[in-house]
């Protein structure tokens, strides 16, 4: 029972914070990368420019990719 109240009283807290708190924000290489690929006319060389100074991005898109 105090393990509920625990977990309760942690929740409230949690959104007591407000979103930022509790939300996880993106990163900001997929953030910059999603506003690229929101413009029709981004040139291939500008997006692999942003997507190369993102490694885990990458690696995470390679991976999506090849399962």
């Amino acid at each position: 029972m105090a393990s509920e109240q625990d977990d309760l009283a942690e929740l409230i807290r949690s959104l007591s914070d407000g979103p930022d708190a509790v939300i996880r924000q993106l990163p900001s290489a997929a953030r910059d990368t999603l506003m690229l690929l929101d413009d029709p006319h981004v040139s291939r060389a500008k997006l692999a420019d942003t997507l190369g100074n993102a490694p885990t991005l990458m690696q995470s898109l390679w991976l999506s990719c090849t399962t």
